[in-house]
């Protein structure tokens, strides 16, 4: 999603942590053999200060719940989960 996104010209930011962030920040975005245009920031926490136009979790159910009072916080616009 996050290719298409940015193939399409929207600015795309990815919020991973532990090795994962690690592996993203190191090799950037790759799907099947694609590559990003070196366009999409890799960060370790949602900025909630950026007026992002949505955020789309991708996230386990568990872990939604610790989420509650960031996504509070932020000033993104829609919030969508996978």
């Amino acid at each position: 999603m996050a290719l298409r996104l940015d193939a399409a010209g929207h600015r795309v930011t990815l919020i991973a942590r532990g090795a994962r962030l690690t592996q993203l920040q190191r090799d950037g975005v790759v799907e099947k053999g694609v590559a990003a245009r070196n366009r999409i920031a890799v960060v370790g926490e949602l900025d909630v200060a950026q007026p992002f136009d949505v955020v789309v979790l991708a996230i386990l159910r568990h872990h939604f719940a610790p989420l509650v009072p960031v996504i509070r916080a932020s000033k993104a616009r829609q919030f969508l989960t996978l």
